[in-house]
């Protein structure tokens, strides 16, 4: 775990470096920092629909209901723009 936080607490560290962190956390039982660091890593990456999954189900862990169902419908409908987009794409090809 050491070197996942000394990555996260670079100047500059990814949204993606920080969803790494925030798994190595939640894996180690520590629910609580892995939900801040799945925030972090939205901060840092406001599209990382994976973190936002990833905080959702982190908070059901917690049974913070309303949080996680946010999360969840965010995390659909980025899916769904994505696929529609991808749709949309490959028809002009």
């Amino acid at each position: 775990r050491r070197v996942v936080d000394a990555a996260a607490e670079q100047r500059g560290a990814t949204g993606r470096v920080w969803n790494l962190r925030a798994f190595v956390r939640a894996q180690q039982g520590d629910i609580p920092g892995a939900i801040a660091d799945f925030t972090e890593a939205l901060r840092r990456d406001p599209a990382f629909v994976a973190a936002l999954a990833n905080r959702a189900t982190a908070r059901m862990e917690l049974a913070e209901q309303t949080g996680a169902r946010g999360d969840w419908e965010a995390a659909l409908a980025d899916a769904a723009a994505a696929l529609a987009r991808e749709s949309k794409r490959a028809a002009c090809h």
